[in-house]
């Protein structure tokens, strides 16, 4: 008869990146090891006596050194297949400037522990291994995942029968039950512990990463997130053939991955009434978007949403319409920018966005009209902002234009259809003064932009007929020396 496990060797709750600092400790304790063995087969007594943790030599290099160095290939290989089982999701999580120094104060913590119990009883005895850094990890993994599911592969032959297997199981049972072996086996043999297994040191890493992390505020993750990172993990990874259902846990829980986030609202989006639920993930996730995410699809996904439906924080879309700008998305950038002044014209970012708008789009587009079109807008908009003066000179260079916009609907136009919605800001409003009736306003049709320093001249158009349909239009705006007050009014006699 032969039985072999079980044997823990991965979680179901895969990292966000790649866990390069559990992969380096990993390393750094197989070179170790190789470097101070005997042919492999266990570490050199020599070794043991100047680096191992003895309590009659107690020293803070030893207290260090002692994490480093393992008795024999099996200590070695226990130690790193718990390391990579849990340290990826730790690290995952910490990130790896935190997860380093956190590693080595829990190892630095068992140490300690080990000292005050066991080391006073038996005071010659030296302690190797890793175990207490990495039971301290064990801690910290019980504090933020105590429901990711733990795979563990198991091996037994009894006379003709042979099985092989694996099963999972939750995290928080898995940790208790090595926490509950060492306390029962280090008050049982006094602190000595069993098979030389130092208890004391286990408890003291465990108790001192679960109390680290629980201090540090970390939010823990949910069931369900648990239960979404394991269909994740069963799947491959692939969280495009997962439903929006099955993903929303992973991206409204902790730390979600930016891909998970991105296909969770392409796939909402598949729905009318999923805007909301779009914008709502992206809005949360806007830092770790401009720092981590793919600019130009979430620009994208940004743009589909409409305005009306999910506004958007101005600071953030001015802050991806920047960085598209220094990755060279300029045509991107520009829309972003568009973005922000549409159904918002007279916002706080209004003018900016617009500035930056009009001067992107006299970049990147051959016809220079479009531009000054928008630069007119903006000036209509805000005739005595902060941008004026430039849009003043920018529409002196750019000379006459076909072209009119509308920054309410982000629209262009050749004659003007799209009526004007905004009041410039600052203008007086007609309505507060009884005793003053604004003038009706033409449409003005076509109206090049004469050369100059900003002076804009209207010239009318040719009349047209008006249908019924014309007539309930808002008229458009008839172009004035720039900063002169202009005030139109609707078939409503609503003053705009």
């Amino acid at each position: 008869m032969f039985f072999l496990g079980p044997i823990p060797f991965r979680s179901k709750n895969r990292p966000n990146a790649f866990p390069w600092v559990t992969v380096c400790l990993i390393l750094a304790n197989v070179i170790v090891y190789i470097l101070t063995s005997e042919s492999l087969l266990g570490i050199r007594e020599s070794v043991v006596m100047e680096y191992g943790l003895i309590h009659n030599r107690f020293n803070l290099i030893r207290l260090f050194t002692h994490m480093f160095l393992h008795a024999d290939l099996s200590h070695l290989i226990g130690n790193m297949m718990i390391l990579w089982v849990f340290g990826g999701a730790v690290e995952g999580r910490m990130g790896w400037q935190l997860f380093l120094p956190f590693y080595l104060l829990v190892g630095l913590a068992s140490g300690l522990c080990h000292d005050l119990v066991s080391g006073i009883l038996t005071p010659e005895i030296p302690l190797v291994g890793a175990s207490g850094a990495i039971m301290g990890v064990m801690g910290a993994f019980f504090w933020l995942a105590p429901y990711t599911q733990i795979v563990f592969w198991y091996f037994f032959w009894i006379f003709t029968r042979f099985r092989a297997g694996t099963f999972d199981l939750a995290a928080q049972w898995v940790i208790l039950g090595y926490f509950v072996v060492d306390v029962v086996h280090g008050f049982a043999f006094r602190g000595t512990g069993a098979g030389g297994v130092a208890n004391f040191a286990h408890l003291g890493g465990m108790v001192t990463g679960f109390l680290l992390l629980m201090m540090s505020g970390m939010k823990r993750e949910s069931e369900e997130f648990a239960e979404a990172q394991a269909a994740r993990s069963d799947l491959g990874g692939d969280f495009s053939i997962m439903s929006a259902n099955e993903l929303e846990p992973l991206v409204t829980g902790p730390n979600p991955d930016i891909q998970a986030v991105f296909i969770y609202c392409r796939k909402v989006l598949r729905d009318p009434n999923g805007y909301q639920r779009a914008g709502e993930v992206v809005a949360k996730q806007a830092n770790t978007i401009l720092q981590k995410g793919d600019l130009p699809s979430f620009a994208i996904l940004i743009l589909d949403i409409p305005p009306t439906t999910f506004r958007f924080p101005d600071r953030f879309l001015v802050a991806l319409g920047e960085k598209l700008e220094e990755e060279g998305e300029y045509e991107l950038a520009g829309r972003v920018f568009q973005h922000i002044a549409v159904g918002n014209e007279n916002g706080v970012s209004a003018e900016m966005a617009l500035s930056r708008y009009a001067r992107l789009v006299e970049q990147t587009e051959t016809d220079k009209g479009r531009a000054a079109a928008v630069y007119r807008e903006m000036l209509r908009i805000f005739p005595m902002g902060a941008q004026a003066n430039a849009a003043k000179n920018a529409l002196g260079r750019l000379g006459a234009t076909r072209w009119y916009y509308n920054a309410h609907t982000g629209q262009f136009s050749t004659d003007g259809s799209h009526g004007v919605l905004a009041k410039p800001v600052g203008q007086p409003n007609p309505a507060a003064e009884p005793n003053v009736a604004p003038e009706a306003t033409p449409n003005p049709g076509f109206l090049p932009i004469a050369g100059g320093l900003g002076t804009v001249q209207a010239q009318a158009a040719t009349p047209q007929p008006e249908s019924p349909e014309s007539s309930r239009q808002m008229p458009s705006i008839v172009l004035m020396p720039v900063g002169t007050p202009v005030q139109g009014q609707n078939n409503n006699g609503e003053n705009q």
